[in-house]
């Protein structure tokens, strides 16, 4: 009896421990930014992502339309083509003599979750010392995104960072629930690490 016991306590330790581990997806479409981070911290892991907080967003009370005020290249569907995320709701882009853009907002971002029809769902604001840096659909109802927090910034142009994957996932009747975790880096040269997806898109952008 003991034996069965002590079985079913591996096994249930095993499940649960699996269940912790495969709680925190991170795909493959983002595995850019944990490079950039590692070119200053070779021992960052995902691993190394510890959950920090729980929160909810609640459905946006009344439709807000932003028909035609959003650009095209910041759009990101879900497979199913009924919504896009946006990487900010705030920002705006700026064609130079070059033929590429320059992407400006303003201090505080907001990350948006749209319908097709470009009326807000769901918004995310962060505030100026806080954002996403990029994000994807892992699922119609799930966005793993990429982000940081400027936790103190030094006179010598260094900053202790707290970087941040976030995961949304969508449930039924109009409210998301995030998840965040944190791996926290002092004294970060930020000038020396491309954590934006703009900064990956020299094709398309230029670096303000």
């Amino acid at each position: 009896m003991k034996r069965k016991i002590l079985i079913l306590i591996i096994l249930f330790s095993k499940v649960f421990m699996y269940t912790q581990a495969q709680e925190l997806f991170f795909p493959p479409e983002l595995k850019w930014w944990i490079s950039e981070i590692q070119s200053i911290d070779k021992n960052v892991k995902i691993e190394n992502f510890k959950f920090s907080e729980k929160r909810s967003i609640l459905n946006q009370d009344g439709p807000i339309s932003y028909k035609n005020r959003l650009y095209p290249v910041l759009k990101k569907w879900n497979y199913f083509g009924n919504e896009f995320a946006y990487y900010d709701i705030y920002a705006s882009l700026e064609k130079n003599k070059s033929g590429k853009y320059s992407i400006y907002g303003e201090p505080d971002s907001a990350f948006g979750i749209f319908d097709k029809n470009e009326n807000l769902l769901f918004i995310d604001f962060f505030g100026s010392s806080k954002g996403i840096d990029s994000f994807c659909w892992v699922r119609d109802n799930r966005i793993i995104a990429v982000g940081r927090d400027i936790i103190n910034s030094y006179e010598d142009g260094l900053s202790d960072i707290d970087f941040i994957i976030y995961d949304y996932y969508l449930k039924n009747g109009g409210e998301i629930i995030v998840k965040e975790y944190t791996y926290n880096i002092k004294s970060v040269n930020m000038a020396k690490i491309k954590l934006r997806w703009v900064e990956q898109r020299s094709d398309y952008f230029e670096n303000n």
